[in-house]
């Protein structure tokens, strides 16, 4: 696009985040004071969340302009996976001598940068832009990072921008203490159809144009097409700009954008992401004919990930027996909150569950929030009933499985998990010796001795290959596994004979060239490349 053809100054629409052209929706609006008061306040920690191009670089630009000259302000934008290169990035970025063939020789090189900072009054800000990209291990050495400054009034300011994402991989991470710390949240959100019209007559003013260019009908197809979602408008609306200087249209009106729409590519929603194109990330993998529709699930479980409902509140009279609850409870949960409570008690149903099913996948999908499923209600009463009695979550889920089904494997009813008689069974249990700890599910035969012939060796390995399947629809997804790559890994590990895939031809095919390939493939050398810093 020529800027002259519009007598623009500046590119209205260009790929690159411009702090110049940033619209204080009231979502950015409140997002941006957050961080400026989270600053002002010295409280060390913050988290910008929203979807992909939804303006967490711009704003983070904009909150660099109104810094103080007293803070000192380093980014790491795309952080390195691996823990050293990420230290390196960040002493690029703080100015220090670096590159550092150690972590404690970068710690102590910060420590130092710390107390000098402290001796002059000044203050720390660290920012990692696309902290989503950080994995479990590194997102545990940035909580201990900022342990390094533990002094009051804080130097050390740690302000991470993420896209949904990031609440998975601390979940991973066993990270409560971090998301603890990061009780500065803010969230941005797509734009709605007015806040388009405004975002782009801005955009346009600002770059010398005529900012009533884009017809308000224009602009709505341009808003539905792109989802609110501003990187989306930009790209669109270049396009259209494209279109109308090839053509010398003096104003874009819908049917021009038709035709850009026509032609242009459609963004998609994926769970932890937001909208995106689908060249940016792999939509999750269609499911299997033949055993999608035997696992029960949501009619979109990808929708609700992307978009999930809030989180549930309580009222008034359950607050106060949420309170009489903290003084019951067992001790490892005083001082949490119902919800985190809730939610550890979900986490070892689903384990113990997993284990007496015999099943790979976790029973919630694993990038939904668990309160969007419809069994947090009776969980959360079951949560309740065991934090009367002061029981450890996993001992009271034990119990009742151990009250109605034995040591036979199957389905636990979840309202066996708060009725009276679970109660009084807890009470006993204490009494008792305690079971057996299940053993873990095998198969009832030698997998080296599999007969597909066989209806019992037939039956258990289908129901295996259905796990999979599941594993791979619900669970790996955002991890780029698909079942086939799974069902390698099980035939690798020995827990699937590659013979039990007789009846899926293209599968067995599949794995066996994957084996094949494996095989005859050299070992990786080390990887001496530097990091590459951006």
């Amino acid at each position: 696009m020529k800027q002259d053809t519009f007598s623009f100054t500046l590119d209205p629409f260009g790929p690159d985040p411009d702090p110049r052209f940033l619209v204080l929706t009231p979502p950015h609006r409140e997002a941006l004071a957050t961080l400026v008061y989270a600053l002002d306040q010295r409280e060390g920690w913050a988290l910008l969340q929203g979807g992909a191009g939804l303006g967490k670089t711009s704003l983070l630009q904009a909150l660099m302009l109104q810094l103080e000259p007293s803070v000192i302000s380093a980014v790491v934008s795309r952080p390195h996976r691996e823990l050293l290169p990420l230290f390196n990035q960040m002493a690029l970025s703080l100015g220090l001598a670096g590159p550092y063939g150690s972590k404690g020789r970068f710690l102590e090189e910060f420590r130092s940068l710390l107390e000098r900072l402290r001796r002059q009054g000044q203050i720390l800000l660290l920012v990692i832009d696309d902290a989503q990209l950080l994995t479990p291990e590194q997102l545990t050495e940035i909580r201990l990072l900022g342990n390094e400054d533990m002094q009051n009034p804080r130097v050390l300011n740690l302000f991470l921008a993420a896209r949904p994402l990031i609440q998975v991989q601390m979940e991973r991470a066993h990270e409560r203490g971090l998301h603890q710390l990061l009780h500065r949240q803010p969230q941005l959100a797509p734009l709605d159809r007015e806040q388009s019209v405004q975002y782009v007559g801005h955009r346009l003013e600002i770059a010398g144009g005529d900012p009533s260019l884009f017809q308000p009908e224009a602009i709505g197809l341009l808003h539905q097409a792109g989802h609110g979602v501003p990187r989306s408008l930009n790209s669109l609306c270049r396009l259209c700009l494209e279109q109308a200087g090839a053509n010398r249209l003096e104003s874009i009106g819908p049917d021009t954008v038709r035709r850009v729409l026509d032609q242009a590519p459609r963004i998609v929603s994926i769970p932890g992401q937001g909208w995106v194109s689908p060249d940016e990330k792999p939509l999750p993998p269609s499911p299997v004919p033949g055993h999608h529709d035997r696992f029960p699930t949501p009619d979109n479980p990808w929708d609700a990930c992307a978009h999930p409902q809030p989180r549930p509140r309580i009222g008034p009279e359950e607050q106060k027996l949420e309170h009489r609850l903290m003084n019951r409870c067992h001790n490892q949960y005083r001082g949490m909150s119902w919800w985190d409570k809730t939610t550890d008690f979900t986490v070892e149903w689903d384990n113990l569950r997993r284990a007496r099913l015999g099943i790979l996948g976790p029973s919630f999908p694993s990038f939904c929030p668990r309160w969007v499923d419809q069994r947090w209600g009776a969980l959360n009463l079951a949560r309740r009933a065991a934090d009367y009695e002061g029981a450890p979550y996993a001992a009271w889920i034990a119990a009742q499985y151990q009250r109605v089904l034995g040591s036979a494997l199957g389905e636990l009813p979840l309202e066996e998990l708060s009725s009276p008689e679970a109660v009084e069974h807890y009470r006993r249990s204490l009494a008792s010796p305690e079971p057996a700890a299940q053993a873990p599910v095998e198969a009832p035969f030698d997998w080296e001795q599999f007969d597909p012939q066989s209806p019992e060796h037939s039956a258990h390995a289908e129901q295996a290959i259905d796990e999979i399947f599941d594993l791979a629809n619900y669970v790996c997804a955002q991890e780029h596994q698909t079942a086939e790559d799974l069902l390698t890994e099980a035939v690798c590990q020995a827990v699937l004979p590659l013979k039990a895939l007789q009846n899926l031809p293209k599968v067995q095919q599949y794995v066996a060239e994957a084996l094949d390939r494996r095989a005859q493939a050299p070992a990786p050398p080390p990887d001496e490349h530097p990091p590459i810093i951006i």
